[in-house]
C-alpha cells in the first residue's frame, strides 16, 4: 500500500511544477523571465531544505509525512486565486477573457496605458457579444477554441532535432541534480545539515545563473555549468579518506552548485524554444524524458556500496556529454516567445520571419503594463508556495525510506532494547574492513547447561550465517527499520525512490483525464488506471524476486530500461484519439491481455526465499 501511495502522489501531481513554471513565464515581458525562473527555484530550494530541517526535527518517517503532506489542503482554493494565462487564452481564441486579466493588471501595477494600447484594449472589452439560441434562450456564445495537433510537430525536422537535443539534456540534468541530493546524506559529516546546504546552495546557484544568463545566452548558460558540474564529480573522485571533511563537502557542493544552475536554465531555455499552441506539451514531453534520468538516480547510492567512485563518474558522463550536444542547439536569448510553431523554427535562423500583425498584440500590452509589476509579483508568490511543496514530496522518499546503521541480532545476547554498539560484538560479529558485518554474523553453538548463552566460546568464528534480524540505530525511524529492510531486502528502499519517480512521469498525460465527458467515463478510466497501477508494483516486486542477488540490479534495470520503451511511445497515443476515437484504449487492452496471459508461464515466487545464485534462480517453480 505505501508503495501504491508513493506512485499515485507524483503521478496526479506531476504537473505543478511545469504548469507553475508556464504560467508564470507567460506573466512577464523577455527580460523579467528569468527573474521570474529565480523566484521559482529559490522557493523550490527552500522546499527542500524545509524537507530536511522537518526531517531532522521529527527524526520518524510517520511524523515527518503527516507534517508535510496535512498543508496541501489549503491548495483547494487556488482555482479562484490565481488567473488564466492570458497567452493561453489568447491562443485558444478568448481574447475578451484575456483582455480582462491585462486590464485588471494594469490597474493593479498602476501603469498608465499608450492610447494605442489602450485603444487596443477597449476595443476588446467594449466589443458586442456574439450570442446564440441554446434551450431556447439567447446566451453569449463561447468562443471556439482552436485545435492543436501534436503531431505538427514531429513533421518539421528542426523540431525533432531541437527535441532529442533538450530531451538528453533534460535526461542528463535530472539524473545528476537529483542524485547528487540522494547522495549528499552519504557525505562525510552530519546527513541532515548535508542535505540542507545541498539544498540551499542552490540559491545563490540561482542568483548567479539569473545575472549570467541575460548576458551570456540560455545555451552557453547550460554547456558551461553542466561541464562545471561534470568537472566537480570527477574531483570528487579523487578526494581520498585522509583529505579534510571540509573538502569533500566543499567540492560535492560545487557540483550540486552548477547542475542546479543547469536545472534552472534547463527550464528557461526550453520554455522558449517551442510555440505557445505546444509550449506545455512539449516542455512536460522533455521533462517526462528527463524523468528517466530521476528514475536511476535513487539506484546510485546503491551502486556506491560496490564501486564507491562509480556514481560519481556517470553523474559526470552526463554532465560534460550533454554539456556539449546543447551547443547544436540555437539560442534564445532576447527572443520574443514565438506562438506559432514557424516561429519557433526560425529561431537562431539569421533572416527571421516577421510576426503578422495583431489586432490584440499581447507581447506590447504586457509591457506596457510593466514586465514585472504588483500584479505578477503576487502571482508568482503564488505560483511558488505550491511549488516548495512539491520540491518537499519529490525528495522526501530520502528520509522515509533513507538507509540506518544496522546489525545483525544476536539471540542470547540482545534484548527488546539493545543498542547498535555493544561489547559482544567483537565475539559475534565478524569484521567487514574496518567495520562490523552489517549482514553476517558467527555461528551460535548453545549450551544448555549454562544460563549466560552470550559468551565467546559458544560462538564459531569459522562458521559464517546470515542474519534474519536486525538491531537499528535508535535514534530515528524509517521504513527500513519499522519493516526490518536489511541486507537482502535493502533494495527495497531504491525502489521507493525509482517507483515514486516513475509516478513522475504523469506530467504529460496529466490534463487528459480531466477531459473525460461523463463521470461514467472517468470512473472506468480510474478503475483500469487502479489496476494497471497494480500491476506496475506487483511487476517490480515480482522482477526482483525471479532474479538471483548477484545479478538482481543489473537484470531489473535492464527490464526497467525495456519497458521507457512503452512509456516512450505512450505519449503519442494521445494523437491516436483524432484519428480513431477508441484506438488508443484498443492498443492499451492489446498489450495488456496477452502480456497478463503470458507471465502465467513465468514461474511463482510467493513465499519463496530470494535467490542468491544462478542455479537457485533457475530452480524457482521446480518441484
Amino acid at each position: 500500500m505505501f508503495i501504491i501511495f508513493e506512485f499515485l502522489e507524483p503521478a496526479l501531481s506531476a504537473g505543478v511544477y511545469s504548469a507553475g513554471f508556464i504560467l508564470g513565464m507567460e506573466l512577464v515581458g523577455p527580460e523579467r523571465r528569468v527573474l521570474g525562473a529565480f523566484f521559482i527555484n529559490v522557493f523550490y530550494a527552500l522546499g527542500e531544505a524545509l524537507l530536511g530541517l522537518l526531517a531532522m526535527l521529527t527524526r520518524d518517517w510517520r511524523l515527518l509525512m503527516r507534517v508535510a503532506y496535512v498543508p496541501t489542503f489549503i491548495f483547494l482554493i487556488y482555482r479562484w486565486l490565481i488567473p488564466e494565462s492570458a497567452r493561453w487564452l489568447l491562443n485558444m481564441n478568448r481574447t475578451r477573457d484575456a483582455a480582462k486579466i491585462i486590464d485588471s493588471a494594469a490597474k493593479m501595477n498602476k501603469s498608465p496605458l499608450t492610447p494605442e494600447a489602450r485603444k487596443m484594449l477597449d476595443n476588446v472589452l467594449n466589443a458586442e457579444p456574439v450570442v446564440e439560441e441554446k434551450d431556447g434562450k439567447l446566451r453569449e456564445k463561447e468562443p471556439e477554441a482552436k485545435e492543436y495537433n501534436l503531431l505538427l510537430a514531429f513533421k518539421s525536422k528542426t523540431l525533432v532535432l531541437r527535441m532529442i537535443n533538450c530531451s538528453y539534456c533534460w535526461i542528463a540534468v535530472c539524473f545528476v541534480f537529483y542524485g547528487m541530493s540522494m547522495n549528499s546524506v552519504s557525505v562525510a559529516g552530519d546527513k541532515y545539515v548535508n542535505f540542507i546546504m545541498n539544498c540551499l546552495i542552490e540559491i545563490p546557484g540561482a542568483g548567479l545563473c539569473c545575472l549570467l544568463m541575460d548576458r551570456i545566452g540560455r545555451r552557453m548558460m547550460l554547456c558551461i555549468s553542466l561541464i562545471l558540474s561534470g568537472a566537480a564529480c570527477i574531483g570528487f573522485i579523487f578526494l581520498t579518506g585522509d583529505v579534510p571533511e571540509a573538502v569533500h563537502i566543499t567540492v560535492f557542493l560545487i557540483g550540486k552548485f552548477n547542475i542546479s544552475m543547469s536545472f534552472i536554465t534547463i527550464y528557461v531555455y526550453t520554455a522558449e524554444l517551442f510555440p505557445t499552441e505546444l509550449r506545455h506539451s512539449l516542455l512536460a514531453a522533455c521533462s517526462m524524458f528527463g524523468r528517466l534520468g530521476s528514475i536511476v538516480a535513487p539506484f546510485t547510492p546503491l551502486l556506491g556500496k560496490y564501486v564507491e567512485p562509480l556514481p560519481m563518474i556517470l553523474f559526470a558522463t552526463m554532465a560534460i556529454s550533454s554539456g556539449i550536444f546543447i551547443m547544436f542547439a540555437p539560442e534564445t536569448l532576447n527572443k520574443t516567445l514565438p506562438d506559432t510553431l514557424k516561429e519557433a523554427e526560425d529561431i537562431g535562423n539569421v533572416k527571421m520571419s516577421v510576426k503578422e500583425e495583431k489586432t490584440f498584440d499581447l507581447d506590447l500590452l504586457i509591457h506596457q503594463i510593466g514586465p514585472f509589476g504588483k500584479f505578477q509579483l503576487i502571482n508568482y508568490l503564488l505560483i511558488c508556495i505550491p511549488i516548495a511543496y512539491t520540491a518537499m514530496y519529490t525528495l522526501i522518499f530520502v528520509f522515509t525510506a533513507g538507509n540506518l546503521e544496522y546489525r545483525c541480532r544476536i539471540s542470547g545476547c540482545d534484548s527488546d532494547n539493545s543498542s547498535l554498539h555493544a561489547p559482544f560484538l567483537n565475539f559475534t560479529i565478524p569484521k567487514d574492513g574496518d567495520k562490523f558485518s552489517m549482514c553476517q554474523k558467527f555461528h551460535n553453538v548453545p549450551n544448555a547447561t549454562i544460563e549466560d548463552q552470550c559468551q565467546a566460546d559458544l560462538f564459531d568464528r569459522t562458521r559464517l550465517e546470515d542474519c534474519s534480524e536486525f538491531v537499528y540505530q535508535d535514534d530515528e525511524t524509517t521504513i527500513l527499520s519499522e519493516w526490518d529492510l536489511g541486507c537482502n531486502e535493502e533494495w527495497k528502499l531504491s525502489l521507493v525512490g525509482t517507483i515514486k519517480n516513475i509516478g513522475h512521469s504523469g506530467v504529460f498525460n496529466a490534463g487528459f483525464i480531466l477531459d473525460a465527458p461523463e463521470g461514467a467515463q472517468l470512473a472506468v478510466f480510474l478503475i483500469s488506471k487502479s489496476a494497471v497501477t497494480m500491476s506496475y508494483i506487483t511487476m517490480y516486486v515480482y522482477t526482483t524476486e525471479l532474479f538471483p542477488t548477484e545479478l538482481r540490479q543489473t537484470l531489473l534495470s535492464a527490464c526497467v530500461i525495456f519497458g521507457r520503451i512503452g512509456s516512450i511511445v505512450a505519449p503519442f497515443t494521445v494523437l491516436l484519439g483524432k484519428y480513431f476515437e477508441s484506438l488508443e484504449m484498443i492498443l492499451f487492452a492489446a498489450v495488456a491481455i496477452p502480456g497478463g496471459t503470458l507471465i502465467l508461464l513465468a514461474p511463482e515466487t510467493l513465499k519463496t526465499t530470494l535467490p542468491d545464485t544462478v542455479q537457485e534462480a533457475e530452480d524457482i517453480g521446480k518441484p
